[in-house]
């Protein structure tokens, strides 16, 4: 388990969205899982993502489950239009369906200013998924974002060794029963703490 005296929050923002992990808890699920937190960040883009509120595991905070593509991490702009992934490469051959575990915080600065966080508390490859093509609305996008949404080589690479581990559950990523699966509800358009006035 992770010691939290020993923790470290990192934050980052990826498209318009904030973002924030334990540096620990990341190692541990990319010792795990395969996965960083960064790239599992990308989940978040996915506009057709489904998604649970994880009420067993809500008592200290509310946390979420979430069932999403990574596709949006290989978009490319060519001539003008953008292209997310290759199709042909997503149909059956690569699985980048992942589970995330998150809970959503309220970030106040200095001026009382409030921001939502998203805090990625853990993340694997999904399993048994059985679904057709995930759509990433790229409408709202500008050609910047796209571009720091999509896949470095090294991610890359790192997402093709995850895909040859088997998948592993534990306490933060457990596997998920028919009967909770019934329960995931598709997410859009994305919620805002902030505006909830949390």
């Amino acid at each position: 388990m992770i010691n939290r005296e020993e923790s470290r929050t990192v934050t980052f923002t990826l498209g318009d969205l904030i973002f924030e992990y334990d540096e620990r808890k990341n190692e541990y699920n990319i010792e795990h899982h395969g996965i960083s937190f960064k790239q599992a960040a990308r989940v978040f883009f996915d506009y057709d993502r489904i998604e649970l509120y994880d009420e067993e595991n809500s008592e200290v905070e509310d946390r979420y489950d979430t069932i999403g593509d990574l596709s949006v991490g290989y978009a490319n702009i060519s001539s003008g239009e953008t292209v997310i992934g290759n199709i042909g490469s997503f149909m059956g051959e690569i699985n980048e369906i992942i589970f995330v575990v998150y809970t959503e915080r309220v970030q106040i600065d200095g001026d009382e200013e409030k921001t939502d966080v998203t805090r990625l508390i853990s993340a694997r490859f999904a399993t048994n998924f059985k679904g057709g093509c995930i759509m990433v609305n790229t409408n709202e996008m500008t050609k910047e974002m796209i571009e720091s949404l999509a896949f470095s080589e090294d991610e890359k690479a790192a997402l093709a060794e995850a895909r040859k581990r088997p998948v592993v559950f534990d306490e933060d990523c457990p596997e998920t029963t028919p009967e909770r699966a019934l329960k995931f509800r598709r997410v859009n358009p994305p919620r805002s703490r902030v505006e909830k006035g949390a």
